[in-house]
């Protein structure tokens, strides 16, 4: 069994893969699962080595995973961790594989996608400190061997593109190292902004952004991104959508020179309805804006689509919020970049009534014609699909969505499985899970698909 050791977060590609994800089963009563995909072609055993902060392993389990199924694993069950764990894990396979981990607490939930490969330099373009009660948790693993005394700089940057502060951690390998905004003493309360995580080894990252609030804590968690495009691609994003609201399109400028961007909005005809131009340009080597939907007046209210983040010449990135405050629910993910865009994309994590959960899955059309694009619902274990369903004709910047309750699908209640999303031109695809019913109530993310490489 070859083992690629990876990270705490983001997209999954590669032959044979190792996953690192983010396993936090520490503070209050939050708690981690991870679900585990087989992309190969023939069943795989999938093993889980589970690191504490010393970089120790302290607990593995290993089990078989058919081709395009899923199998679930909880660290509350997981023989050898005590309550109060706090550590990360490295998933391992002979197929390619893809997983997603959630940390879950009594009333919020924050999912995000591992990832194969680090990076020497990562970005992170939401964090907060206090800015409408949102505080920020850094989660830094390093994804291969490290020696003694390795270290890694944060480099903390404001919305002005100001240096707020820095600070150097110590890398152990495997091991994941916590940051807290609400720890950082340079940083200024109701502080927003970005940072850029550099070390000569290779690291992965996830952000747990959470508040306060009436309706409960709300909670996201996204990707650190080892990289950025010119062109960024939004499946999701709405204006007063029902319960739905865009509050936060966080751009981050990778580049050595600043650089403009715009925003593209689209409707679910596929039609421009407006492009947002920020009005002053992103500094350099990290520089963090942020633009909420209703704060553009040429979206109307009750819009819902896509958009496409476009800059001047220097490579970007961005998170997407997805908000409904009256039910304190949060989610976010990663926009996703053009070399992303496949005709075979994975989701690991798909329910109808499972425990409490529903899901859904959007995939957005890159293609300049128009495209078919299919959805094969996977129930765990089984090699054929539950359902399967196909919409033609779906043209460029337009998402196609189906919910696990559509009833066309037929899926039984109780059902748990996995979409593999197949196209005639290049998608990108995100995916949700909400706890839509009493037992899940307020809890809801979403999460970056996983394209075939």
């Amino acid at each position: 069994m070859k083992k690629l050791s990876l990270v705490t977060v983001l997209l999954v590609a590669g032959l044979l893969m190792g996953l690192s994800v983010s396993n936090i089963l520490a503070t209050g009563s939050r708690t981690t699962g991870v679900v585990v995909q087989n992309l190969g072609d023939a069943a795989t055993t999938v093993r889980l080595d589970y690191y504490n902060q010393a970089g120790n392993t302290v607990a593995f389990t290993e089990t078989v995973v058919q081709p395009a199924s899923a199998v679930g694993f909880g660290a509350s069950n997981q023989t050898g961790l005590s309550d109060g764990f706090v550590g990360s894990l490295v998933v391992s396979a002979d197929q390619p594989i893809a997983a997603i981990g959630n940390d879950t607490d009594s009333d919020s939930v924050g999912f995000y996608s591992a990832v194969t490969e680090g990076a020497t330099k990562v970005y992170l373009p939401a964090l907060y400190k206090g800015l409408g009660n949102w505080y920020s948790e850094l989660w830094i693993q390093a994804v291969e061997q490290v020696p003694s005394g390795a270290t890694a700089t944060i480099t903390f940057r404001d919305r002005q593109g100001n240096q707020t502060a820095q600070k150097t951690i110590n890398l152990v390998t495997y091991a994941t190292v916590k940051v807290l905004t609400a720890d950082e003493t340079g940083i200024p309360a109701g502080w927003a902004g970005g940072a850029v995580i550099e070390s000569s080894y290779k690291m992965g990252a996830v952000v747990r952004n959470s508040r306060v609030t009436e309706a409960g804590m709300i909670a996201e968690e996204y990707n650190g991104f080892p990289a950025g495009d010119t062109q960024v691609f939004v499946p999701a994003i709405y204006k007063v959508f029902g319960a739905w609201d865009s509050n936060g399109i966080n751009v981050q400028n990778l580049g050595t020179t600043t650089t403009t961007v715009s925003i593209d909005f689209y409707d679910r005809n596929g039609s421009k309805v407006t492009t947002y131009n920020f009005p002053n340009a992103f500094a350099a080597n990290g520089g963090v804006q942020a633009i909420n939907t209703n704060n553009i007046d040429a979206l109307a209210t009750g819009y819902a689509g896509t958009a496409v983040v476009r800059s001047s010449g220097q490579p970007i990135i961005a998170i997407v919020d997805v908000t409904s405050r009256a039910q304190g629910k949060g989610n976010a993910y990663n926009a996703v970049l053009a070399s992303d865009g496949a005709t075979t994309v994975y989701l690991p994590s798909q329910y109808k009534r499972f425990g409490g959960w529903r899901s859904g899955v959007i995939a957005m059309n890159l293609g300049a014609t128009p495209a078919t694009i299919t959805f094969k619902f996977y129930a765990r274990g089984a090699t054929t699909p539950s359902a399967t369903a196909t919409q033609n004709n779906v043209a460029q910047y337009i998402a196609f969505a189906k919910n696990t309750l559509n009833e066309d699908l037929g899926l039984a209640d109780g059902w748990s499985g996995t979409v593999v999303v197949e196209s005639t031109q290049p998608v990108v695809v995100v995916g949700n899970v909400d706890g839509g019913f009493p037992t899940r109530a307020g809890l809801a993310g979403m999460y970056n698909a996983f394209p075939k490489k």
